[in-house]
């Protein structure tokens, strides 16, 4: 047998472990792997970064094609005119003279800060910003799915797929705050895929959370979540530091979210817990009359002219947030109480509708109130190319959803902090949403996480299937 006699000198540049052999090259995932330009865990990175990037410039130049701009955003104008008077006239507000709670601060934050910035570029830089945090979603949800799998084939299903869900991608050239509620969630997450979260993570998941609250109204779901993580994933067993952790947590989310509570107390004289004043006319807008013949066939913002109108009537005008939230929160309350079976049919309906693989809503259609109820006439289903990409990827996004059902307890045996974190904070968002109202683009943010959940039980299951075969004899 040959070998190294003990006077002989060792080759230079090889060190005693690699005297002993090669590294163990089994798992993808193992230190000298990750570092490998050729590792399979760096070449699904590139697959999936570069697979978002194709579906960016193949939607951005469809959109191009048909309407002739590139830089013309849809839908959420009021984000933009709160931005525009923050930057023109110093002031938070829809029509330049009234405060607004109207939309949390964050995006049109965001907004204003690239209006001075970039002064007459500020659109295009918002549609940049906007696919650059959609890009970082991406990047996020593979150290998620990381984290939760430990498996490249993980990562790169769960790229893959991403890259396919067409429907969120159309979000980012939306002038909507989903794209920034996105990151912040899956960040919020990634920090918390560990069995302990230490004091630094914790104060990341904190910030998080606040900005969260700050960017959407669901972002009130993460609060229990953060208060359950401060407790329970920590390293040190003490009922003392355990306590002090979350009392910590408190107080930095509370200094983060004063500022804008502060804000709304000024403006309209009253305490706004919930940090909108729209949280009353979401809550009407599933449980009134209408509700129940709209939803889930067109938008139930069609409807809003008649709510303005009947507020008006009311003695309540528009620039009368506070109140005229309290009165629609009252009404949809009356509503909800007299008539409890139809809220519960509703709530169904709901959430068949946020989870629905076909875009909601379904169409398009004119109101009629002239019988002194509610009708729709002209209704058009919406029938598109988007309309069927669309279809697609939400019948693939339910297909991962089935299987991480199907095989929870892989989820839980691999993953169980983070698996209940995000199994809690979806079932807390579709409640709200069974309550309030539903449509496909509410359930945006959640795509990311259902992907990861779906990616993660499959190959969490194979490995331990291939684990059972090698130690069987």
């Amino acid at each position: 047998m040959r070998g190294r006699t003990p006077n002989q000198p060792m080759q230079e540049g090889r060190s005693p472990r690699h005297a002993r052999g090669p590294p163990n090259r089994g798992n993808p995932n193992s230190a000298p792997n990750m570092l490998n330009k050729q590792s399979p865990n760096r070449v699904a990175w590139q697959l999936s970064l570069f697979s978002l990037a194709i579906v960016l410039i193949a939607i951005m130049g469809l959109r191009f094609v048909r309407t002739g701009n590139l830089t013309s955003f849809t839908g959420g104008t009021t984000y933009r005119l709160i931005a525009d008077n923050l930057v023109n006239r110093g002031v938070y507000s829809v029509d330049g003279e009234h405060p607004t709670g109207y939309r949390p601060p964050a995006y049109p934050l965001v907004l204003a800060g690239l209006g001075i910035v970039l002064k007459e570029y500020s659109q295009s830089g918002a549609l940049l910003a906007n696919v650059a945090m959609d890009a970082g979603c991406l990047v996020v949800l593979l150290l998620l799915v990381g984290r939760l799998a430990r498996d490249w084939r993980a990562v790169l299903f769960a790229g893959l797929l991403f890259a396919m869900d067409f429907p969120f991608h159309l979000e980012a050239l939306a002038q909507r705050e989903t794209m920034l509620y996105t990151l912040l969630l899956l960040t919020f997450m990634t920090v918390a895929a560990r069995r302990n979260v230490a004091f630094g993570p914790l104060l990341l998941m904190t910030g998080a959370a606040a900005l969260a609250w700050l960017t959407r109204p669901t972002g009130i779901a993460l609060i229990p979540l953060l208060l359950i993580a401060a407790f329970f994933q920590s390293e040190n067993r003490s009922i003392g530091i355990r306590i002090a952790r979350v009392v910590t947590t408190c107080c930095l989310f509370t200094a983060i979210v004063l500022p804008w509570q502060m804000y709304l107390y000024r403006s309209f004289r009253a305490p706004v817990p919930a940090g909108t004043t729209s949280s009353g006319l979401n809550l009407y807008q599933g449980n009134n009359p209408a509700a129940d013949v709209l939803i889930p066939f067109i938008d139930v913002d069609t409807y809003l002219p008649e709510v303005d109108s009947r507020l008006k009537n009311l003695g309540l005008p528009e620039h009368d947030e506070l109140a005229r939230d309290r009165q629609l929160k009252a009404d949809a309350m009356k509503y909800i109480l007299a008539k409890p079976a139809s809220f519960v049919r509703r709530a169904i309906i709901k959430v068949l509708a946020l989870y629905s693989p076909i875009p909601t809503p379904l169409g398009s259609a004119n109101i009629d109130t002239s019988n002194g109820g509610v009708a729709m006439t002209n209704f058009r289903y919406h029938l598109s190319p988007w309309t069927f990409s669309i279809t697609i990827s939400g019948f693939a996004i339910i297909g991962v959803l089935a299987v991480a059902i199907r095989r929870w307890k892989y989820l839980l045996k691999r993953s169980p902090y983070a698996t209940t974190l995000i199994v809690g904070y979806i079932l807390i968002v579709t409640s709200l949403h069974a309550v309030t109202f539903a449509e496909t683009r509410f359930r945006m943010p959640l795509d990311p996480l259902l992907i990861a959940l779906g990616a993660a039980a499959l190959f969490a299951r194979s490995r331990d299937v291939i684990a059972r075969q090698r130690s069987t004899p």
